[in-house]
């Protein structure tokens, strides 16, 4: 006879319904799913934010090289003093980007029978002026009419991602806009 604490049948009973309750048991289960799935959520939001972040600078960009041409193509001539406050209202609206890295420029292109130079051309202290008389690489065919006069604004940033999840090193945003003189058909350049 074998002797025990516990009886054999005993302990068959707790093994099995132990097993059973084993199979059961639901705890910790939304746990480890969340374990699972957490680090792809935080990849997913991060990335997300980053490329809002990217986006917002773009749109900045682009709505301050618009604005650049607009203030300047209301103007009779184009002054020192005008080209502070083009500038300035300018870098006003770069918040998402450092102002002090923008490279912003203001020309006045001409088209003399066919032929598209610059007339003049003014940039912030980052950016460099276009030669007067040179010509404009990649100009949209036709922007320019025969004897006629465009203002062409240009900005330009180096940006580095804040956050640096995903956009890693500096991705380079630009943006070009052709407007024509309102009130006259040519902007003279006084310094």
């Amino acid at each position: 006879m074998k002797l025990s604490l516990f009886p054999s049948s005993l302990i068959r009973r707790a093994y099995r319904h132990g097993i059973r309750k084993a199979g059961k048991n639901e705890d910790g289960v939304s746990s480890v799913e969340f374990a699972l799935t957490a680090p792809f959520l935080l990849l997913l939001y991060f990335g997300g934010v980053e490329l809002s972040l990217l986006m917002l600078a773009d749109r900045q960009i682009t709505n301050t090289s618009a604005t650049m041409g607009d203030l300047t193509s209301r103007l009779l001539t184009f002054t020192d003093t005008d080209r502070d406050n083009v500038f300035a209202a300018s870098s006003a609206l770069l918040t998402s980007v450092d102002p002090s890295l923008a490279e912003l420029r203001v020309s006045s292109l001409v088209n003399n029978g066919g032929t598209v130079t610059v007339q003049w051309s003014v940039a912030n202290g980052v950016g460099t002026p276009l030669s007067p008389g040179s010509t404009v690489a990649s100009l949209p065919a036709g922007i320019v009419p025969d004897g006629g006069t465009v203002i062409m604004s240009e900005t330009e940033v180096d940006y580095v991602s804040s956050l640096g999840f995903f956009i890693m090193g500096t991705r380079n945003i630009s943006e070009r806009f052709f407007l024509r003189p309102r009130r006259t058909n040519e902007i003279q350049r006084i310094p």
